[in-house]
């Protein structure tokens, strides 16, 4: 299981001006991973400009959606299956891992992201390669 520590741990939206507002005051939400934080030793700070947004409780809502991204973001994994044209895009899998020594014995939920699909019956090629992501 691939994992990655790239990721933004705190986001910063900051919005549009409140309408009702005399001074241009603007409109932010943050969300953190304390976690990771610790985990990795230090803060990777992501700040997102949404003039859409006008209220405090809409950028912190944005800040929390766009964290869980990121943190869905730092497992990922590709595997090799034999063809399985039921599979669609952002399906849910449970992967787990052979024991050891085999394997790593490592289990985890992940959602389909990407899929490329092969056959060819001359050849008896019926591959999948399915990329995942956390879930």
């Amino acid at each position: 299981m691939g994992t990655d520590d790239e990721p933004a741990n705190h986001v910063i939206v900051t919005g549009a001006a409140t309408t009702n507002t005399t001074t241009a005051k603007v409109s932010t939400g943050e969300a953190y991973d304390m976690t990771a934080e610790k985990l990795i030793g230090f803060e990777r700070i992501k700040h997102v400009v949404d003039l859409k947004l006008t209220t405090p409780a809409q950028c912190a809502l944005r800040a929390s959606s766009i964290l869980y991204q990121e943190q869905r973001a730092t497992v990922a994994h590709h595997i090799n299956v034999p063809l399985n044209p039921a599979l669609q895009l952002h399906d849910p899998l449970t992967l787990t891992d052979y024991a050891a020594p085999r394997g790593t014995g490592q289990s985890g939920k992940f959602r389909i992201n990407s899929m490329q699909a092969e056959y060819s019956a001359q050849a008896a090629k019926f591959e999948h390669v399915i990329s995942l992501e956390g879930a």
